[in-house]
């Protein structure tokens, strides 16, 4: 008998209290989501775009203490992503020219990067169960998520919205199964609603994390939005 997705007392939210169906999802509906977010991933590594990012700290209130709003171009070259600065402000001030080198110049992270729980090599790290469907969103399916094995903070836990008939992800809503170091929470919602030649691509990432030392913890919130999607033209 298989085993029903249980949730780690500390991540259960009323978001994850939904009624769970026996069922898994079929082999062929994992096999096409995996597909889907393979093609989600090349999008987002040889794709030109624009992303638009509001990211705020927050006060104990919930108010944000500050607020920074940036638009960049990002242009795949030379195996990296470049970044064009078209403009940032700071709590209402336009920083654009200042901020310039330090946005065009600054390195990737090297921090390991987080794939899609849908993608082929993860599958097999998570156990899917179907949920309650909802009237409100026909012809989606409910995915509900966790770690097949033990909690880690490089795995989530959480729900996603699949389009069975185009063998698609639409939404994921997930938090981690394990918090690293230094961080109280970590949740994410991502949604795949940008039309592309190769399929739906990323057009939202919303994050929001309690981190840092305790007597420095900082409560933020980033909402990152993806558009004009482009394939540069092959070189000479």
């Amino acid at each position: 008998m298989r085993r029903r997705v249980e949730y780690p007392p500390a991540v259960m939210t009323p978001l994850l209290t939904l009624t769970l169906l026996a069922a898994a999802p079929d082999d062929a509906l994992l096999a096409r989501l995996a597909e889907h977010a393979a093609r989600a991933e090349a999008i987002q590594k040889d794709h030109a775009s624009l992303l638009q990012v509001h990211a705020e700290e927050l006060g104990d209130d919930g108010k944000a203490t500050k607020l920074t709003e940036t638009v960049v171009r990002l242009e795949p070259k030379g195996g990296a992503m470049t970044r064009h600065l078209v403009k940032l402000s700071e709590d209402g001030k336009d920083l654009t020219e200042a901020k310039r080198q330090e946005i065009e110049n600054k390195k990737p992270k090297s921090e390991r990067q987080f794939h899609s729980p849908f993608i082929k090599d993860e599958q097999p790290k998570y156990r899917f169960e179907l949920g309650a469907p909802d009237p409100a969103r026909p012809g989606l399916v409910r995915v509900a998520l966790a770690p097949a094995g033990d909690a880690t903070d490089r795995l989530l836990v959480g729900e996603a919205w699949v389009d069975p008939a185009a063998g698609t992800l639409v939404e994921l809503e997930a938090k981690l199964s394990k918090n690293p170091f230094l961080v109280d929470s970590m949740h994410f919602r991502a949604e795949l609603l940008a039309e592309t030649p190769e399929g739906p691509a990323l057009s939202r990432l919303s994050v929001e994390g309690v981190a840092g030392l305790p007597l420095f913890k900082k409560h933020f919130r980033v909402d990152s939005r993806f558009s004009e999607y482009a394939k540069p033209a092959p070189g000479p």
